[in-house]
């Protein structure tokens, strides 16, 4: 029996999982990459070059790395 004024919801309930921003395949061909990048910027840093220099340095092997694993990660 159902209170007067009370309804039964009849449509599907909400999907449980939400929907993922970026792939995993992605977000680990991103964390690879900027691991990558990050400890090329590092070493390069501690070697004795500027600052500016380490991050060109490490923008660029991220940048070539992640064109790596791009092709190194399989896709699913």
């Amino acid at each position: 029996m159902t209170r007067k004024g009370a309804s039964r919801s009849t449509s599907a309930p909400p999907s449980a999982e939400p929907e993922s921003l970026i792939s995993l395949r992605a977000a680990v061909t991103l964390f690879f990459a900027s691991a990558v990048g990050g400890v090329a910027g590092i070493l390069t840093h501690l070697a004795g070059d500027s600052l500016a220099t380490a991050t060109l340095t490490a923008g660029a092997t991220f940048g070539a790395s992640a064109a790596i694993f791009h092709k190194l990660v399989g896709k699913s």
